[in-house]
């Protein structure tokens, strides 16, 4: 028994320690942040959990927009972001939900780049527009996750289709796209996933019980695939 409360001791400690070890380091990497930007950005809980970082890998947003979740990380003191790159993906994210939106399509989205180290480039100390974002740095694809609140989307393919059509050819960018399917009951629990998580993975997606997974790939003009995937 005193050896089980003594771990348990133990374990508060080092938890306390390893606390506190994030808090300085956190209030450290916003200062640098603020620095950077010349705006005010806020630490938030990895993943929805009780920590603040992983790996030495922080989960910040910018005050003025909480929804724009980025990472940045403090190796040997300099600081890396990807802050700029969660701007532009958050606009391709907000252009592609009100198109669905507009359609009668509820849904949430998370937007990366295929094949793209965010890490391993100069960076910028300004937001810049997309652009001169896309002027700058060199990608082809955009890789675009969405969780629609739908359990069958079978009759309303050709108005996903054509969302999809119109923001490639904005971009003008292909869009190599996973769409889920869920019920209204599980839909707010993959919503939570994409909040609390900078790029929810394929496997955390479906554990939220998706009924059915599509294949999407569009080329401005051009509608490569779309059709169900199974698993």
């Amino acid at each position: 028994m005193k050896k089980i409360i003594v771990s348990f001791v133990v374990i508060t400690f080092l938890s306390f320690l390893s606390l506190g070890c994030d808090t300085t380091n956190s209030k450290t990497l916003i200062k640098k942040l603020e620095e950077k930007y010349h705006e005010e950005f806020q630490a938030t809980k990895f993943g929805g959990r009780d920590l603040l970082s992983v790996n030495g890998r922080y989960y910040v947003y910018p005050k003025r927009n909480p929804e724009i979740l980025f990472e940045a990380m403090l190796p040997d003191g300099e600081l890396l972001d990807n802050y700029i790159d969660h701007v532009i993906y958050y606009d391709v994210q907000k252009k592609l939900e009100e198109g669905l939106k507009n359609k009668g399509i509820e849904a949430i989205s998370c937007a990366t780049i295929v094949d793209f180290n965010d890490y391993d480039r100069e960076r910028n100390s300004k937001i810049i527009t997309y652009s001169e974002y896309k002027e700058k740095y060199s990608f082809e694809d955009f890789f675009i996750k969405v969780a629609i609140n739908e359990e069958d989307i079978s009759d309303k393919k050709e108005e996903i289709q054509q969302v999809f059509l119109d923001v490639s050819k904005e971009l003008d960018k292909k869009i190599v796209s996973s769409l889920y399917t869920f019920n209204s009951s599980n839909y707010l629990e993959v919503e939570k996933l994409f909040h609390d998580y900078v790029d929810p993975s394929d496997t955390e997606i479906k554990q939220r019980s998706s009924i059915k997974n599509y294949g999407l790939v569009v080329d401005k003009d051009s509608l490569i695939r779309f059709e169900e995937e199974k698993y």
